[in-house]
C-alpha cells in the first residue's frame, strides 16, 4: 500500500480528537497522520492521547497555510490529504480515493461531503458539484470555490510541481491552490460523500466572512486571464 500523508492543522479546536478518531478508523492501512500545532492555547489536552500514534510539531501562530505548509514538509507519503481538526473523514474515505486514483492513474482528486452539526441542504449542495469537462470545471471554479479541501487528494509530486500553499491568503489559500491545480492538471471528482464537514458558530467561514469575501475577489482578478486563456485552448481540443 502506498502511503497517504494527512496534515491536520490544529488551533485552538476542541474537535480535534474527534478528527484524529476518524483518520484512526480508516479502512486504508498505510496513513501518516501529521498534526501541526499552530500555537494553540486551548484544547491541548485532547491530544495528549494520540501523541504516540501522530506525528506532532507545533510551531508560532501563523495561520492555516502556515501549518499545512509546515506538514507538508516533513510529509512521506506518496499522497496528500488535509484534514481540518473540525472535520472528519467516512471510514472509506482514503481507501477508496487512493484506488480511484491508481485505477484511473490520476494526481489530483476531490469528493463530496455531507454537513454535520447542523444540517444544511445548501451547503451539501454547493460543495457536491461534478463537471463533464474540464472547460466547464475552469469556468465554474473561476466563479466560486466548490471544492472543499478536505476532500482533495494529491499525488505528491504535483504537489511539489506546483508549490506550496500561498500563505499570503489567510483565510484562501484552498481557493488559491486549486486554481493553480486545475491550470496545471485535470481535477478528477470521486462521486461520493467521504468527509463530514461541521457546520458551527465557531468556524472560520461564519467569523471571517467580510476578509473571506475581500480575498476571493483578489483571487478571481489574479487568475482570471490564465484560466479564460486555458478554457479557450481546452475548448478548441474538446475538452
Amino acid at each position: 500500500m502506498d502511503k497517504v500523508s494527512v496534515v491536520i492543522p490544529f488551533y485552538n479546536c476542541r474537535y480535534i480528537g474527534e478528527a484524529i478518531e476518524s483518520l484512526l478508523a480508516q479502512t486504508y492501512g498505510n496513513i501518516e497522520i501529521i498534526v501541526i500545532d499552530d500555537g494553540s492555547t486551548l484544547h491541548l489536552d485532547k491530544l495528549e492521547p494520540y501523541k504516540k500514534q501522530v506525528t506532532y510539531v507545533r510551531k508560532e501562530n501563523g495561520g492555516t497555510a502556515t501549518a499545512l505548509n509546515a506538514g507538508i514538509q516533513i510529509a512521506t507519503g506518496k499522497y496528500f490529504c488535509w484534514l481540518s481538526a473540525d472535520d472528519s473523514y467516512k471510514p472509506t474515505k482514503i481507501e477508496k480515493q487512493v484506488k480511484y486514483m491508481e485505477t484511473y492513474g490520476v494526481r489530483a482528486c476531490y469528493t463530496g461531503c455531507e454537513t454535520i452539526g447542523k444540517s444544511d441542504s445548501q451547503i451539501d449542495a454547493y460543495f457536491n458539484q461534478t463537471y463533464s469537462l474540464r472547460s466547464h470545471f475552469l469556468k465554474a471554479l473561476l466563479n466560486r470555490c466548490f471544492i472543499h479541501g478536505c476532500t482533495v487528494m494529491l499525488h505528491m509530486d504535483l504537489l511539489r510541481e506546483v508549490g506550496p500553499l500561498d500563505v499570503s491568503y489567510r483565510y484562501t489559500h484552498d481557493y488559491e491552490m486549486w486554481l493553480r491545480v486545475g491550470l496545471s492538471e485535470e481535477f478528477y471528482y470521486l462521486s461520493e460523500k467521504l468527509v463530514n464537514y461541521r457546520v458551527h458558530e465557531e468556524m472560520g467561514t461564519v467569523r471571517h466572512q467580510r476578509e473571506i469575501k475581500q480575498e476571493v475577489l483578489f483571487i478571481k482578478r489574479q487568475y482570471q486571464n490564465q484560466v479564460l486563456k486555458k478554457i479557450s485552448e481546452l475548448r478548441r481540443d474538446g475538452h
